[in-house]
């Protein structure tokens, strides 16, 4: 649930979420990244798709996955610190 209304989360799920949106996820099968980020950071078609989407949501594929894949998983090789945190 994004602000009340029901959100399909399937492989390749990225949702853009504002400090006064609420969210509850109920699944223990799911593998989650929150990471706080500029726009400057964002593939401008990612961050566009993700604006003008329902629910701020967009299903990635090929190109745009891995890019995405490979972020988190340089974030978790780094390590955690105050702007990223796997759940």
């Amino acid at each position: 649930m994004i602000n009340g209304k029901e959100a399909i989360l399937k492989p390749g799920t990225l949702s853009f979420m504002t400090p006064s949106d609420f969210h509850e996820i109920n699944s223990s099968k799911l593998e989650i990244f929150n990471i706080q980020f500029s726009e400057e950071c964002v593939d401008h078609e990612i961050l566009s798709n993700l604006i003008h989407s329902h629910n701020r949501i967009c299903y990635l594929k090929g190109a745009q996955l891995e890019s995405i894949v490979r972020l988190c998983e340089l974030l978790e090789i780094a390590g955690m610190d105050n702007t990223y945190q796997k759940v």
